[in-house]
């Protein structure tokens, strides 16, 4: 089964609880451990805000490490790679159907 992840900032107060191996449940939890604020877990649409595209070579390893276990493989290279698969066959995808890319 491949993985999907949606990077969006919809319904973003939420967590799914089966998310990150059933402990998704802990993002609602208040306080969230070692909390400057002393508040609920960071949001990832909001905390990873950057001035321009992700770059991973800027990104810390733990980052990095984060989004492949998110994306259950064994590390981002793998991600990456994985991504640039499935947007190579979207893009094919949409134009076989549409008859050209946008």
């Amino acid at each position: 089964m491949q993985p999907i992840i949606v990077v969006t900032d919809e319904n973003e107060e939420v967590a799914n609880p089966m998310s990150v191996n059933a402990q998704g449940w802990l993002y609602e939890n208040f306080p969230w451990p070692n909390s400057p604020s002393g508040g609920g877990a960071p949001e990832g649409t909001i905390e990873c805000i950057t001035a321009g595209p992700f770059d991973p070579k800027t990104a810390g390893p733990g980052l990095l490490r984060l989004l492949a276990r998110a994306a259950d493989v064994p590390d981002f290279a793998t991600l990456d790679a994985t991504l640039r698969e499935t947007q190579a066959k979207v893009r094919e995808s949409f134009v076989r159907i549409l008859g050209r890319a946008p």
